[in-house]
This record gives structure tokens, sequence and C-alpha cells, in this order.
């Protein structure tokens, strides 16, 4: 991840990656490569069950023992993400480590952002590639097989 990051321009960009990613090094290169408490509430109805998402963002840190380890870090988030379903209510949270100034509503868009990317990727890899019937069992057929899948993903025209 660090050498892709050199190799783009990111200036004035939102950099957001999933768990695997969220490393002090990471941190580090997006920084380096130019890329208060704040709350927002979005109801969200449109694909089936009700999902209430609360965000909050705070540019206080000094609670935050390590956050001289990480590059430019300017803010923490929280999105909680409520979904009721019939009569069944789940309740999940995610936190994130930014490096964006305090705005619930930029927070929002590049956190929704980042799903969409990584729904529509595994969409086309679960349907399209079949990658969740895959017969492949040791971990590098399945690393193997996987990178073959993304790689193919680079190469095919736009939809």
């Amino acid at each position: 991840m660090p050498a892709l990051l050199r190799q783009l321009e990111l200036a004035g960009c939102i950099v957001t990656a999933d768990a695997l990613h969220c490393q002090k090094s990471i941190a580090k290169e997006v920084i380096e490569s130019d890329a208060a408490l704040a709350t927002l509430t979005q109801v969200d109805k449109s694909h089936g069950p009700l999902e209430t998402r609360r965000y909050w963002q705070s540019e206080r840190l000094a609670w935050f023992a390590d956050r001289a380890k990480w590059a430019g870090l300017g803010s923490v988030g929280v999105v909680e993400a409520t979904r009721r379903v019939g009569d069944q209510t789940t309740v999940e949270r995610r936190y994130y480590l930014c490096s964006l100034p305090v705005d619930a509503a930029q927070l929002a868009k590049a956190v929704r952002g980042q799903w969409v990317v990584e729904n529509q990727l595994h969409w086309v890899l679960d349907v399209v590639f079949g990658e969740d019937r895959g017969r492949a069992r040791t971990r590098h057929e399945v690393a193997s097989l996987g990178m073959l899948r993304r790689l193919a993903l680079t190469r095919l025209p736009p939809q």
C-alpha cells in the first residue's frame, strides 16, 4: 500500500482504507502525499430495512495515547448504524482515525463512499467471478486466485 500511495496524486483527495490498511506507516504516506465535536444523523429506508446512521467527529485528541505516532492525525470519528428489520434492531459502531478537520458531513460522505467501493467490488467478485463458490482451499491458492480476479477487473472495460 505505501508503494501504491507514492504513485498516486492525492493532493486534495480524501483517502479511505479498510482496517487492514489502518497502520501508522500508511497514515504517514497519506499525509506526505498532501492528501471540535461535530454530529450528523442520516436516516435511510431506500433499500429495505430502516437504517439510522449517526456520525460524531472530534479533534480533541488529548486522551489518545498514541496520537503522536499517527502522522497528520487531525480528528477521530465514530459512526453508529442502527438497523431495524421487523421487530429486530441491531447497532454497529465503527471508529475512524482521520486527517480531516472536523466536518461531520464530509466524514459521512467519505465513509459512505468507502462502503460503495467495497460493496461494488465484492458484488462483482461474488456474482461475476463466483469467488464465494471457489474450491481453492490452501492459503496460497486463495490468495493467488484472488489476485488474478482483481487483476482481471483492472483489465475489463468500464461499464
